[in-house]
């Protein structure tokens, strides 16, 4: 299995790629983790996150504007982390 990690920052991006994130589920041999951040995460820009969430694709984590994680990364995310 492969996993493909999509980064979105703002609601314009996501429009772009709504349709690549919606597929990846789609296939048995790819997951999907995404990362929110940018103008989806301040009240002032609607919390457009929430969107994302309610289109059916959960952030695994959530990075503020200022480098703040919102949301513990699940451990085999962070491994990858540690590789790039």
């Amino acid at each position: 299995m492969r996993t493909i990690c999509v980064i979105t920052g703002t609601p314009a991006e996501y429009g772009l790629l709504y349709w690549l994130i919606k597929e990846i589920p789609e296939d048995p041999d790819l997951e999907l983790q995404s990362i929110s951040t940018g103008m989806h995460l301040p009240p002032e820009f609607g919390l457009t996150y929430r969107q994302i969430e309610k289109d059916g694709f959960k952030p695994c984590v959530r990075i503020g504007i200022n480098g703040n994680m919102k949301q513990r990364p699940p451990l085999h995310f962070r491994s990858s982390l540690k590789k790039l």
